[in-house]
């Protein structure tokens, strides 16, 4: 399973087709573009970025399980951790988004 970046979701999927597929129905991105009065004959560009993760950057554990307390992390001080490797290992369905940078 590969892992793709777009524009801040990292999405794992079989391929890049798939991934940008499950982020435009995932994302709403189209929602934040605001482009607002434009002059006649002018042009705007709207850019996604696409990028397959490297193999060894999806065992680095820089998600965290949760936003604010789960029934991993309630007992502790701090968050744990996860792979984007950990989240595909316990997923059955894909693509999947993985983590979404905020």
């Amino acid at each position: 399973m590969n892992v793709y970046e777009i524009n801040g979701y990292w999405i794992a999927a079989k391929d890049a087709d798939e991934a940008f597929g499950h982020y435009l129905d995932d994302s709403c991105f189209i929602d934040d573009v605001y482009l607002g009065q434009m002059i006649e004959d002018t042009e705007e560009q709207v850019i996604i970025s696409v990028r397959r993760v490297r193999e060894k950057e999806k065992t680095i554990k820089n998600i965290p399980c949760c936003e604010d307390g789960c029934d991993r992390c309630a007992e502790k001080n701090d968050q744990e951790y996860d792979s984007m490797q950990d989240i595909i290992d316990r997923s059955t369905e894909f693509p999947r988004t993985l983590a979404i940078d905020s």
